[in-house]
């Protein structure tokens, strides 16, 4: 939902109302051209939408586990197993993040705004198909995990085989749209004056890029099965 919605409002915010009606699309109420910072307000009210949900779904559907002061009592023996896995996770999560922040520190030494903004916009449409892929990820965990206590490796294998297939599935459908469709994608997100120098350096690395889709997708995938056994440290 955050990915979704952070790809929706990206061109409204940084377009605006009068970026859109150049492209041809005319809304009936009027939103500012915010360009960078709208970016920034598109993601945020993404995560701020996401993060609601979660907890509102929580709340009202998921009445196995209870929210309540009195159940955040910390115990070690419980804290510890939890941070062999999670650690991990945090900080794959955060070598995205600063690759990210390279990346753009590297782009921005070029001349013209063109290749940060290209970079920005594959990160926001590759999260698109990632999103699914880290969704059937953390799911395998749980059953993998689940079976691994229960000894049952056939249902370990079953469990991995029916991820990896599901996330090959996924990822080369983003492989196939960034193949066929990569100045519809780009198009999105581009107007003025470096729309055109934008488009054709993005349709480049967008098919470039997307080769790696299910490479990525196999790493995930079977990445995961080291978190389920408790030995996080081959995942990172």
């Amino acid at each position: 939902t955050g990915a979704v919605l952070n790809i929706i409002l990206d061109p409204l915010f940084i377009l605006g109302t009068e970026g859109l009606a150049e492209m041809g699309i005319h809304l009936p109420f009027y939103v500012p051209r915010m360009e960078v910072a709208g970016a920034a307000i598109a993601t945020v009210i993404g995560q701020w939408v996401a993060a609601i949900m979660a907890i509102i779904f929580n709340l009202t559907a998921n009445h196995d586990v209870q929210f309540a002061a009195k159940y955040l009592k910390p115990r070690k023996d419980i804290i510890k197993p939890i941070l062999s896995v999670g650690v991990p996770s945090m900080i794959m999560m955060a070598i995205g993040s600063v690759m990210n922040f390279c990346m753009n520190k590297i782009f921005m030494g070029f001349d013209g705004q063109t290749p940060a903004a290209v970079f920005g916009i594959y990160f926001r449409l590759q999260s698109f198909f990632l999103m699914p892929l880290f969704g059937i990820n953390n799911a395998s965990i749980s059953i993998v995990a689940y079976n691994y206590g229960a000894r049952q490796p056939k249902r370990i294998i079953k469990t991995l085989k029916c991820a990896l297939c599901s996330a090959v599935v996924v990822m080369l459908t983003g492989l196939t749209v960034f193949q066929i469709f990569p100045e519809v994608l780009m198009g999105i997100f581009s107007s003025g004056e470096e729309s055109t120098a934008l488009v054709r350096m993005g349709v480049k690395a967008l098919r470039i890029v997307s080769l790696h889709f299910p490479l990525a997708a196999i790493g995930i995938a079977l990445g995961a099965s080291f978190q389920a056994l408790g030995i996080g440290i081959y995942s990172t």
